[in-house]
């Protein structure tokens, strides 16, 4: 599914792109959630003086449109991990998270947040995975409208 995201999606593209220029090494597993609502997460499990692995877990029983999504979206939160080189132990990633997005769990002893970066991102990515076949073949008619103008100069 991560080939299908980088041939059909532009920003997922620019998300994995951002990630190999960073200190960030993500290792992406399918998992069943006990959370109904929950289709994917974003770990931090370990941190170095020279690279950090997160773990992106996604639940690959999704749609592939929705897998896709879920997974631009995770990939938006790793690239917020990678722009914040001080996220380095599960302190650092909840802080950081805590000042750039907002709790969506009621309960205090957990810690879940979500970003506005991440929501739009992953509704980006679905956008360009359902319209890639209409955006290649409108550009394939562009393309042979403007072989036909010339032929016939």
């Amino acid at each position: 599914m991560v080939d299908t995201g980088l041939e059909r999606s532009v920003l997922f593209r620019a998300l994995v792109e951002r990630i190999k220029q960073s200190d960030v090494i993500v290792h992406l597993t399918c998992s069943r959630f006990k959370r109904t609502r929950l289709s994917g997460q974003t770990l931090l499990a370990s941190a170095g003086p020279d690279v950090r692995y997160l773990r992106v877990q996604v639940d690959c029983q999704l749609s592939d449109p929705a897998l896709v999504s879920v997974i631009g979206h995770e990939l938006q939160h790793v690239v917020e991990i990678a722009s914040a080189p001080s996220v380095v132990d599960d302190k650092s990633f909840a802080r950081l998270f805590q000042t750039i997005g907002f709790s969506t769990c009621l309960s205090p002893e957990a810690d879940r947040f979500e970003t506005a970066a991440a929501l739009k991102s992953g509704e980006r990515v679905r956008t360009e995975y359902l319209h890639y076949s209409e955006l290649v073949v409108g550009a394939g008619h562009r393309a042979a409208g403007r072989v036909n103008q010339r032929s016939g100069d």
